[in-house]
């Protein structure tokens, strides 16, 4: 066995699975667009997409479609799940902090 370092910033970059590179393949090279370009054909394909994604994905777990979100990064991701948690709680402040690990 090949002794190699494990991989743990699954939040910067992850490996893709072969079927998710294969459904994504045309949309990096044929069909692309921006999905919020509701002008034009290659807005509405990518749009398309996008809802198809959502369909998928909330088929998947079980959900509404409207209920799934899809976000660009993990900040937003944070601060939508803390906005969703503090929706129905009494009026509060929200402190948080950075977790700084230095590197060994």
């Amino acid at each position: 066995m090949i002794n190699q370092p494990i991989y743990l910033d699954y939040a910067a970059t992850t490996p893709v699975h072969p079927d998710v590179l294969s459904a994504m393949l045309p949309y990096f090279t044929e069909i692309y667009g921006n999905a919020g370009s509701s002008s034009h054909l290659y807005g509405w394909r990518a749009s398309e997409a996008v809802e198809q994604s959502r369909a998928t994905v909330a088929s998947y777990f079980q959900v509404k479609p409207a209920e799934v979100v899809f976000t660009s990064g993990a900040t937003e991701s944070i601060n939508l799940g803390i906005r969703g948690y503090l929706q129905d709680k009494p009026k509060s402040h929200v402190i948080t902090s950075l977790l700084n690990i230095k590197p060994y």
